[in-house]
């Protein structure tokens, strides 16, 4: 009965950038070696103000990207439902890590 409750997918839908951005940013201290669980700025936000956007740009990033997972959250539950839209996901979540792998949010910091 869980898999098909569209309340927890929509629930786990909103919380969707700042999972996102806490899977990168502890990926990110893993691969550095710092601490998990201390301060810094090295959450994909921060990173994005640092490389020139405005706090604007940002936030409109942020919210489309919510968007996008809200609305295929919504979509997966309605259309497929069940254990493929965890699948589904989780595929969504690699492909984020994928990007901010490739855009150098992972890189190695000296």
């Amino acid at each position: 009965m869980l898999f098909r409750s569209s309340a927890v997918w929509v629930a786990m839908g909103l919380l969707g950038v700042f999972a996102l951005d806490l899977i990168v940013t502890f990926a990110r201290r893993r691969i550095n070696g710092n601490p998990l669980f201390e301060g810094d700025r090295s959450h994909v936000y921060d990173q994005l103000r640092d490389r020139g956007m405005s706090i604007k740009r940002v936030a409109l990033t942020s919210a489309a990207l919510q968007g996008f997972l809200v609305a295929t959250t919504i979509v997966v539950d309605r259309w497929i439902g069940g254990l493929w839209a965890v699948v589904v996901l989780v595929v969504v979540a690699v492909g984020f890590l994928a990007v901010a792998h490739a855009r150098g949010f992972l890189t190695r910091t000296e």
